[in-house]
């Protein structure tokens, strides 16, 4: 599966810098086709939705607080040789995917400190550098 296939959904777009986060993290995998079925089914869930909201009550999506922009993480684990985490935006003309990144600190909570602030510039860029408003 390409990266264009992963991420060619009417509702989701992805920047280049999450385009290459996704194949230097996930084409590396052993088990990368298992991770990229389960990426398309969740991807495929957001493309879908209409709430958000709905999605944050499952255990693969959640709802960043440590920032003002709307951001929300996708949860990708699969046992303990993957624990992948999305981030990305979420809005009414669709979901933008920013940050690709590996949880590795294997704690039951996880810190989102050092990749929001990414996020945010990255979600900034998208919109010509205009800063994130609600």
């Amino acid at each position: 599966m390409t990266n264009h296939e992963l991420f060619h959904l009417s509702n989701i777009t992805s920047i280049k810098e999450f385009r290459d986060e996704y194949t230097e993290i996930v084409q590396k995998k052993p088990n990368r086709k298992k991770i990229e079925v389960k990426v398309l089914a969740l991807l495929n869930l957001l493309n879908s939705t209409k709430y958000i909201s709905e999605l944050c009550k499952t255990d693969n999506f959640e709802k960043l607080t440590d920032t003002s922009a709307s951001l929300y993480a996708m949860k990708i684990k699969m046992g303990s040789s993957c624990n992948i985490r999305i981030i990305f935006s979420y809005e009414r003309n669709g979901s933008i995917l920013l940050l690709l990144f590996e949880e590795k600190a294997g704690k039951r909570k996880t810190d989102y400190s050092r990749a929001i602030p990414i996020a945010v510039e990255r979600l900034k860029a998208t919109k010509g550098g205009k800063p994130w408003q609600k």
